[in-house]
């Protein structure tokens, strides 16, 4: 009978950790529906920031090679980029998304100065980008744009978390061991997914 209870208590504290998680999980994947900036529109690189890089005295820095950092992206600047001879660039990605203002990225070049893209976000309707844009060596975080609830990822996890509570609430039976034991596995499962996708 003790052992029966041990049982049952560790199920019911499984039950309440993947409750706890897929609560987490919606709650933090569905800031960008609510959050009022800073969020991407899309993780599609689906448009174009373009201009000319310059110095403080307003001449084209040539040849030149640029970090960016984009507001939505809580990784380091982005980088992979630099200017044509006449000081020109072209960065293909997402839209900054704001209700309130246009957030635009900041462009960090060799000690640190910073520049603002000189030109708004270009939508590219489908095509592909112009010879000589360039992506960057980063992608967009799942989790920072406005669609993270349509994700695979999100979607994974949640599958992956509903089964599992399904499955402990078999195991709360007192004869029911393989589920409990299946309902252990997944909830495991399920927990180093989740780590995976949020900070693999």
């Amino acid at each position: 009978m003790p052992k029966r209870r041990g049982a049952r208590l560790l199920v019911a504290l499984a039950l309440v950790w993947c409750t706890a998680l897929l609560a987490a999980h919606c709650l933090v994947a569905g800031l960008c529906d609510f959050d009022s900036g800073g969020c991407a529109s899309t993780t599609d690189k689906n448009g174009l920031y373009r201009g000319v890089l310059v110095d403080q005295l307003g001449r084209p820095r040539v040849n030149t090679s640029f970090n960016v950092d984009f507001p939505f992206t809580l990784n380091p600047p982005v980088g992979g980029f630099s200017t044509d001879a006449a000081g020109r660039y072209c960065i293909v990605w997402s839209d900054v998304w704001s209700d309130v203002s246009t957030l635009l990225p900041v462009q960090y070049v060799a000690g640190g100065e910073e520049a603002r893209p000189s030109g708004p976000w270009q939508p590219l309707n489908g095509h592909a980008a112009p010879s000589g844009c360039q992506r960057g060596n980063q992608s967009i975080r799942w989790w920072m744009s406005k669609n993270a609830r349509g994700s695979p990822q999100y979607l994974l996890v949640v599958a992956l978390l509903i089964t599992s509570l399904f499955t402990l609430l078999g195991g709360l039976a007192a004869s029911a061991v393989r589920f409990r034991q299946a309902g252990f596995a997944l909830t495991a499962f399920s927990t180093a997914v989740a780590a995976l996708v949020w900070f693999g």
